[in-house]
């Protein structure tokens, strides 16, 4: 849990800062608070993706022989 609010946080300060040099480029105030959210919703979307439960459709596809895993060595 502390590894995604982590992320989360990090999204929120990168999109805030990216939000506000748009608005400080255009001049559209309201682009920093569009940033902290917006990078809020990207970073957790992403975490959450990154933890995602595989299908059973990739479960049951077979895994390819890698040269460097140790599970495919005699």
């Amino acid at each position: 849990m502390g590894k995604r609010l982590a992320i989360a946080v990090l999204g929120v300060v990168v999109g805030g800062l990216v939000g506000w040099i748009i608005a400080t480029l255009v001049g559209w105030p309201f682009a920093t608070i569009v940033g902290l959210i917006t990078g809020g919703i990207g970073a957790v979307t992403w975490a959450e993706r990154q933890h995602r439960i595989p299908s059973v459709e990739e479960l049951e596809r077979p895994r390819p022989i890698s040269l460097t895993d140790p599970r495919d060595r005699p």
